[in-house]
């Protein structure tokens, strides 16, 4: 397995902004995941073709924790319009995936994540098996710990790992993740 990578999550109002936001995140990060949903203007060609490290494309909907509320369909044509114009990898949730059975990835990596914004769900590990099994790149895996106990599957998924994946687990308790 390759080493761990260290992404920076840029959440910015426009293009220029997150533009920024990149050049600073280059400094110090491997990769910068760039939150769509977050946006209120965004030139995605121009974001892209400025881009000074390798990029996630996210356009997260609120289903899934993000901020994206409009038509499904339009949110899954910006992942296609950042996979043509080569965008290193797309982020795309567990209930989306059968979208991409019908598109051209070329070299753009596909992530599938999954998220729990509550708990730290009893079959986590089975979930990121699912997702494992699913066809994606990468696997991602995030869940909500409500005390230091909820870090075992985080850990035991990351341990287990035949593919790259990414384990997270969110709250306070979750930070040593």
């Amino acid at each position: 397995m390759s080493r761990p990578l260290l992404a920076a999550a840029i959440g910015a109002p426009d293009t220029t902004a997150v533009l920024c936001a990149l050049e600073r995140a280059a400094l110090v990060a491997d990769l910068a995941e760039v939150r769509l949903d977050y946006m209120d203007e965004c030139d995605l060609p121009r974001l892209v073709r400025a881009r000074p490290l390798p990029l996630i494309i996210t356009c997260r909907p609120r289903r899934e924790g993000g901020r994206y509320e409009g038509d499904e369909a339009a949110r899954l044509r910006i992942l296609r319009q950042a996979i043509d114009l080569g965008v290193e990898h797309i982020d795309v949730e567990w209930d989306a995936l059968t979208w991409l059975e019908d598109v051209e990835r070329g070299r753009t990596r596909v992530i599938i994540s999954r998220h729990d914004f509550a708990t730290m769900p009893a079959d986590f590990v089975a979930q990121s098996a699912a997702l494992a099994a699913s066809g994606a790149d990468i696997v991602k895996v995030v869940a909500t710990a409500h005390d230091l106990c909820d870090l075992v599957p985080v850990f035991q998924v990351l341990r287990t790992a035949e593919r790259p994946t990414i384990a997270i687990a969110m709250g306070e308790a979750g930070v040593a993740s």
